[in-house]
C-alpha cells in the first residue's frame, strides 16, 4: 500500500469530514493541509423527515470523527430506503475513512452504474483505488470526475497519482491546473516540485519548494526537499544550510538527520556524519542507508571493523550497495 511519507508527499490521512446542507453533500478528506471537496452529489430518496434527520446526524458524527455512529445511521437510512443514494454514498465514505477501501469500492460500484454523470462518486472511488495502489484505475476515475466537472482538489489528487506512477510531466500539468485555481495553497507547489525533481529539473524543483516556504516559512519538509535537490546538484554547502533549517523547524524528522549525515559524508565531515547516524540508531529510526553512510564514514576514518559490522547490518536491511565495499574492506 502506498505510504505517503515525508520523503515524498507527506499526505498521510489524518481525518475525514462530510459537510451537510439541504440539497447537496460534500465529502471532505484531510491529508495534512490538503482539503478534498468533491463535487456536490444530489440527494435522492429523501422523502421523509426521518431520513433527513438521520442524514444530518450522521454527518455531524463524521465531522466529529465518530464514523461508527455515522455508519449505523446510514444503515438505518438504507433500511428505510434501500435505493437512497445519500445513504449509500455516506456508508461508502465511512468505509473509506475506516480504511475498508475494498468494501467502499463495492458499495460505490453499483451506485456509479446508475449515476454515471456524478463526479463525486468517481472522485470517492478514485481515492480508494489510490490508497490501494491501483493507480491506473485511480487515474481513470479522477479523469472521469474532471470530465464531469470536478473541483480543483481532484486535480491535485490526479497530479499525485501521475507522480506515483512515474509520469512526471503529467503530474506537473495537473499540479499547474490546481495552482491556477488555488494559488495560495502550498501543496500545489509542493507536488509540482516533487514532479520537477523526478524530471531531474532540480533548479525548477527548488523554485517550487521556495514558493511553499513563501506561503509557510515554517514548512520543514520543503526545506528538506530543497536540501535534497541541492545535494543532487552537488551543491553541498547549500544542502547543509537548508537541511539545518529543516531540523531546526522539526527535530523529530528522522529523514532530515539521515540526509544531513549523507551531506556531511560528502563534505568529508565523517565524524559528524557518524554523529547523526548514531542519533538515528539511538532513537530506533535508522534505515539501511543510515548504516551504509556510517560504514562509509568509518572506512574513511580507517575503522574497518566497525565499518564491516555496519555493512553487514545494511545488507540485512536490504541494501544493494554494499557488496563491492564488503569485498574490498571485509575480507
Amino acid at each position: 500500500m502506498i505510504k505517503f511519507q515525508s520523503f515524498y508527499l507527506q499526505l498521510t490521512l489524518l481525518s475525514a469530514f462530510i459537510a451537510f446542507s439541504i440539497g447537496t453533500i460534500k465529502a471532505q478528506e484531510v491529508f495534512e493541509d490538503v482539503y478534498y471537496e468533491p463535487a456536490p452529489i444530489n440527494y435522492q430518496g429523501l422523502d421523509n423527515s426521518n431520513t433527513q434527520a438521520f442524514a444530518s446526524k450522521a454527518f455531524d458524527y463524521i465531522k466529529n470523527l465518530h464514523n461508527r455512529n455515522a455508519q449505523e445511521l446510514f444503515d438505518s437510512i438504507l433500511i428505510m430506503d434501500k435505493n437512497n443514494v445519500l445513504g449509500t454514498y455516506g456508508l461508502a465514505y465511512c468505509k473509506f475513512a475506516d480504511g475498508d477501501y475494498e468494501n467502499s469500492i463495492e458499495i460505490l460500484d453499483p451506485l456509479i452504474n446508475v449515476n454515471l454523470q456524478n463526479a463525486a462518486l468517481y472522485s470517492q472511488r478514485a481515492r480508494n483505488y489510490m490508497v490501494l495502489e491501483n493507480l491506473e484505475k485511480a487515474i481513470a476515475d479522477f479523469q472521469k470526475a474532471a470530465e464531469l466537472g470536478t473541483n480543483e482538489n481532484d486535480l491535485l489528487s490526479l497530479s499525485e497519482c501521475f507522480f506515483y506512477s512515474g509520469d512526471f510531466n503529467a503530474s506537473v500539468a495537473e499540479a499547474d491546473s490546481f495552482i491556477k485555481k488555488q494559488t495560495q495553497k502550498p501543496i500545489g507547489y509542493f507536488v509540482k516540485g516533487m514532479a520537477k525533481s523526478g524530471l531531474k529539473d532540480y533548479a525548477d524543483a527548488i523554485e517550487e519548494f521556495n514558493k511553499v516556504i513563501e506561503i509557510n516559512p515554517k514548512n520543514s519538509v520543503a526545506y528538506y526537499h530543497i536540501s535534497r535537490n541541492n545535494m543532487l546538484m552537488q551543491d553541498f554547502n547549500k544542502a547543509l544550510k537548508n537541511i539545518n533549517k529543516a531540523i531546526k523547524l522539526d527535530a523529530e524528522n528522522a529523514e532530515a538527520f539521515e540526509l544531513r549525515a549523507e551531506i556531511k559524508y560528502n563534505t568529508n565531515d565523517y565524524s559528524n556524519a557518524i554523529f547523526d547516524c548514531n542519533h538515528l540508531i539511538e532513537i530506533d529510526e535508522a534505515s539501511e542507508n543510515t548504516y551504509l553512510t556510517r560504514a562509509k564514514s568509518y572506512i574513511k576514518l580507517g575503522l574497518k571493523k566497525e565499518a564491516c559490522a555496519d555493512l553487514t547490518k545494511a545488507k540485512q536491511l536490504g541494501s544493494k550497495d554494499v557488496e563491492d565495499l564488503m569485498v574490498k574492506h571485509c575480507k
